[in-house]
């Protein structure tokens, strides 16, 4: 049992979900999904894209060497390539048909880090890092007219002795807020781990009258430490886009209250309070802390639905019980109203305590919230790895069903229904 830190609310319905921070559409048709499903065999991976009912788009395959991804508008499709070819590429999605891709022009002897679109779906921010040299590049291209803004450096591999106004490692670009400049990076060392070193701040100016070119990266301020963004946080983990990400939801531990029957496993990580970071204010609140023994495992933010009052101010997680297994098992599923910091204890996801939920997301619009969620399996005897897509409304979970399954699946964003 999950406890608010001002009171114990034990209620049974109702719930909603985010998982990216972008936004959805806000029609009255039902809300998509985009994920990436690997069959575990060689070059058989795809994206593609899922209605509550199960009806997909279709499929776009992506090589074993590849990393793809769409916009939350899905007008855009990237591809990253890992192999030696290296390259960044993207293209406008119509139909959930890729059009020829575009190359986006890297400095040479770079490696391309990451890439991803931005909340809004008008710029692809990439990384690209030397290790000759410890260099990197941060960049924003502009999709429609393909204007490209870089800010270069070199990183240090030590952790600085004011971690408040510089960084150790390369700064990954996470939003970007364009009227405002307002450019949110998370830290980590290249090519070991990705280790984080919290969230930074920092203010490029007004998007549109940049000139294409590179510049120094301007000064930055740190939001948020390497414990509150660890290395397993992620876009859910931060408050709606359309907010501005003025909040982060991170677990941490409680020493006094140790974690019954977690058996550990290589990255596994137990937790067991929930904590809201102002990253306006630097304000933390305590919003959850699991029951004696037990653990809480993932979370994500709802997404910005217009009908809500007030709109995207909760956060969705996972707690339980321990059954000698390195994750929670038959995880219950509760939701945190941030403002008044009192959290609903929902139904069980799933009854298979084999089954570890991996990963949460909800999508809405202004008729319907839809939870969908990932939930894997080890074979004691085979070793061999399965992870299923269960989706369900969440007005009532108890209609939960399977649409997929696959070696892997990777929960991208909410997007439109494709028409």
């Amino acid at each position: 049992m999950v406890q608010s830190k001002l009171r114990l609310v034990v209620l049974v319905t109702i719930m909603a979900l985010m998982a990216s921070a972008s936004p959805v559409s806000a029609g009255g048709s039902s809300p998509n999904v985009a994920v990436t499903i690997s069959s575990g065999q060689p070059n058989a991976s795809t994206i593609t894209t899922f209605a509550p009912d199960g009806t997909s788009a279709g499929k776009i395959p992506v090589p074993d060497s590849t990393r793809a991804t769409v916009s939350p508008s899905l007008q855009w499709y990237s591809t990253l390539t890992t192999d030696a070819s290296h390259k960044l590429q993207y293209a406008p999605l119509t139909k959930f048909k890729p059009a020829a891709p575009i190359d986006v022009k890297v400095e040479p002897g770079f490696e391309i880090i990451s890439a991803q679109f931005n909340w809004d779906s008008a710029y692809l921010l990439y990384l690209l890092a030397k290790l000759d040299g410890n260099q990197y590049i941060l960049g924003i291209l502009e999709l429609k007219t393909g204007k490209q803004v870089e800010y270069g450096g070199t990183y240090s591999v030590q952790i600085p002795a004011n971690t408040r106004t510089a960084f150790g490692g390369v700064p990954n670009p996470l939003y970007l807020e364009a009227e405002s400049g307002r450019l949110i990076l998370n830290t980590f060392l290249p090519f070991a781990g990705g280790n984080s070193g919290g969230l930074y701040e920092t203010y490029t100016g007004n998007f549109a009258p940049l000139q294409p070119g590179r510049y120094p990266l301007p000064p930055v301020n740190q939001i948020a430490t390497r414990d509150q963004y660890t290395a397993f946080s992620g876009v859910q983990s931060l408050s709606s886009a359309p907010e501005g990400l003025k909040q982060l939801a991170y677990f941490s531990k409680n020493p006094n209250n140790p974690p019954a029957n977690y058996q550990e496993a290589p990255f596994s990580q137990s937790y067991n309070v929930l904590t809201i970071l102002d990253l306006i204010t630097g304000k933390t609140t305590i919003a959850a802390q699991a029951g004696k023994g037990q653990g809480l495992e993932t979370s994500t933010w709802s997404p910005l639905n217009p009908i809500a009052n007030p709109p995207g101010d909760k956060v969705y997680f996972t707690g339980g019980n321990y059954q000698n297994t390195a994750f929670i098992s038959q995880p219950r599923l509760y939701t945190l109203q941030v403002t008044t910091n009192a959290v609903t204890e929902g139904p069980v996801l799933t009854t298979d305590p084999l089954e570890d939920v991996a990963a949460l997301l909800v999508c809405t619009n202004t008729t319907q919230d839809t939870l969908y969620f990932v939930g894997t399996k080890t074979d004691a005897a085979t070793q061999a790895f399965t992870a299923t897509l269960y989706t369900a409304p969440l007005n009532d979970l108890a209609k939960k069903k399977a649409l997929v399954t696959g070696n892997y699946i990777n929960l991208v964003s909410c997007v439109p229904p494709v028409s």
